[in-house]
């Protein structure tokens, strides 16, 4: 494995450590052993890892990335779900 492999896992084996501690559920596994792209939690709840990485860099409140996962299941079949960081921007009006 070549060196810059190895310190990008390395950063993004942080960036989990820290989403699991802020959250409270623990990693399960990435899709299709692809570390970096997709992270599943607690068997339930699938994250890309660019929402990982925004959550923790943007400390967005805890738990609102798992509303917003929910709030796009409930919409799935409306086809009406939105990306997280414009979910974020509907929040962030809505509580004004």
């Amino acid at each position: 494995m070549k060196k810059i492999e190895i310190e990008y896992k390395r950063v993004v084996d942080k960036y989990i450590f820290k989403f699991e501690k802020k959250h409270g559920y623990e990693f399960t596994y990435w899709v299709s052993n692809n570390v970096g792209e997709v992270a599943c939690f607690i068997d339930q709840y699938f994250f890309n890892f660019d929402d990982i990485r925004y959550d923790i860099n943007n400390k967005i409140p805890k738990g609102l990335i798992f509303k917003w996962q929910d709030y796009c299941v409930e919409k799935a079949f409306e086809k009406t779900t939105v990306n997280f960081k414009s979910y974020l921007q509907i929040y962030s009006e809505s509580n004004v």
